[in-house]
């Protein structure tokens, strides 16, 4: 079945949309169904994200074009005389 998330009532046979998503069709091609548990979790990653030299020259850019920002992170408009 291919539902909608949000409207239960919106749903309609797979093989209907498509023949090629016949239940034995999908089930040569992917195997037997297996429902979600531990086998089927996401994995976690092997290493952590660290932001690069390259990412730091970027941000120092970007500030210097932006502006002089106050503590919160806003630009700051110099009022004219």
């Amino acid at each position: 079945m291919i539902g909608h998330a949000k409207e239960g009532r919106l749903h309609i046979k797979a093989s209907d949309v498509d023949r090629r998503l016949s239940l034995k069709l999908l089930t040569d091609t992917l195997g037997a169904f297996e429902p979600a548990g531990l086998t089927a979790g996401a994995e976690q990653a092997g290493a952590s994200y660290t932001r690069g030299a390259l990412y730091e020259a970027y941000m120092e850019r970007r500030a210097i074009i932006a502006g002089p920002t106050c503590m919160c992170g806003h630009r700051v408009i110099a009022a004219r005389a």
